[in-house]
């Protein structure tokens, strides 16, 4: 997929040369934008990060511990 948008954005006389990229947290899509551009930068979706991290208590069965104790 990225193949095919760099190709359309090469058409276009687009690059991609952003320094940043946000992403949620998906090893694919990272490994894919280091391939694109090996000095970029990634940084994670603090929305993602947090409802991975819910979707984890949840699964491990802790949400009544993490909604209670404050540790």
């Amino acid at each position: 997929m990225f193949q095919i948008i760099i190709h359309k954005c090469t058409e276009r006389n687009l690059f991609l040369d952003s320094e940043i990229i946000n992403v949620d947290f998906e090893i694919a899509v990272i490994n894919a934008m280091t391939v694109i551009r090996e000095d970029v930068q990634i940084q994670g979706c603090f929305f993602h990060l947090c409802q991975s991290t819910h979707r984890q208590i949840q699964q491990l069965s802790l949400e009544q511990s993490y909604g209670s104790n404050k540790e």
